[in-house]
Formats: C-alpha cells, sequence, structure tokens
C-alpha cells in the first residue's frame, strides 16, 4: 500500500508542474510577455505618416503605446492612437488619444508582435466617427504572432473621418492556434511483495506388518 501512494504522489506531482511543448498560456503564463507595435496615420498626397513605435516593451498594466511614443510627423498632424495588450483576457484594445486637439484621418494602421498572437476576432470597433458618406472600413488578420490592423476610407477621397472621442475604441480578442504535443508522462512500476507462505510437512507414512493366518 505504501509503494502504491508514492507512485500515485509522484504522478500528481508531475501533472501539476510545467508540461514541455505546450504553449505559455497553457502552461500558466499570459502571452505575450513583451510586444513590438507600430501606428501610423495618414492622410492621401502626404509626404508620410505620422508614426509611433516601440520595441519590446513588456506587457502589463496599462497601454503599452501611447503618443508620447512618436517616432515620426513630417506633416505636424495631430491626432494619436493608444494601444493596449492585456495577455491575461487576451485582447488588443485601440482607443483615440482624446488629449488630442484633432483626430482625422483616411488611413491608419496597427501592427503588434508578439509570441502567441496567432488568431484575432474582432470584439468591437466604434473608433471612428464614420458617416453615411464616408466611412473607416475596418481589414483585421493575425498570423505567426503578428496582428495587422488596417483602417482605410471608404468610398476612395470622400474625405477624412474623425476619431470618435465620445468612448470610441476597437476591441480585438487573440488567440494561439499552434499545435503542440504534451510530453507524456508514465507513473513508476508499482512493485508488489507476495507474503511469504508455509508449508506444512507431508504426514510420516508407517508400514503396517502383514499378517497371514
Amino acid at each position: 500500500m505504501r509503494t502504491r501512494t508514492a507512485a500515485l504522489a509522484i504522478v500528481a506531482a508531475a501533472l501539476a508542474s510545467p508540461v514541455l511543448g505546450v504553449p505559455g498560456s497553457l502552461a500558466g503564463t499570459p502571452l505575450p510577455q513583451t510586444v513590438s507595435i507600430r501606428v501610423e496615420l495618414d492622410l492621401s498626397e502626404s509626404s508620410g505618416p505620422r508614426v509611433f513605435e516601440v520595441t519590446d516593451v513588456p506587457v502589463g498594466d496599462g497601454p503599452e503605446l501611447t503618443a508620447a511614443d512618436e517616432i515620426a510627423n513630417p506633416q505636424n498632424y495631430c491626432g494619436a492612437l493608444i494601444v493596449d495588450v492585456d495577455n491575461v483576457a487576451q485582447t488588443i484594445t485601440i482607443t483615440p488619444d482624446t488629449d488630442e486637439s484633432c483626430s482625422n484621418f483616411e488611413t491608419a494602421s496597427v501592427v503588434v508582435e508578439g509570441e502567441g498572437i496567432d488568431s484575432l476576432d474582432v470584439i468591437s470597433d466604434n473608433l471612428w466617427e464614420n458617416r453615411e458618406i464616408c466611412e473607416m472600413v475596418l481589414e483585421a488578420s493575425a498570423a505567426d504572432g503578428v496582428a495587422d490592423i488596417y483602417w482605410a476610407q471608404q468610398p476612395d477621397d470622400c474625405g477624412t473621418v474623425d476619431m470618435n472621442f465620445e468612448g470610441g475604441a476597437a476591441v480585438f480578442s487573440y488567440g494561439q492556434t499552434t499545435t503542440t504535443t504534451a510530453v507524456p508522462i508514465t507513473a513508476p512500476a508499482t512493485t508488489t511483495t507476495a507474503a511469504p507462505t508455509t508449508t506444512a510437512p507431508a504426514a510420516a507414512v508407517v508400514a503396517r506388518p502383514a499378517f497371514t493366518g
């Protein structure tokens, strides 16, 4: 009985430990742990978009990219986006920076790179103040750790579209699609010791004399 109990305890401990080959989000580590993000906001016939970028920043509380991460703005545009990655809920949330004085654009691109971002679904999108005659049409996809999110005005040359400063946001959920094989866990063999058996000695056979009459 002691041997069997010890074997079960070893198996239980092995099941509780991380398993090789299982994605971090399944083994208890949220993915991604770090992200690189690039945002481009542009108008037609410009000399270049307003660009924001961060590289390998830790995913934690608060947004991973803000207006403070601007790296280029050749046209002196105003308007910015805030990007927040939640690796526990596995969501990407994009909101306008309401501290900017204006926010009208014709195209907007957001690229998020990080381990475990292999698929992407749109939860909601009211980031822009779309009008009947002009709206920002969304295209979104993800593969191999890269989410590609893009808006463009439709129809072409219909004018600019403002960001929605009244609670506007675009929210996406992501997931892992990589198939992995868990390392099999084999329970140690148990040894059973049979109790010794005692065999009684055979009864002695006594020869009796034969009588002849």
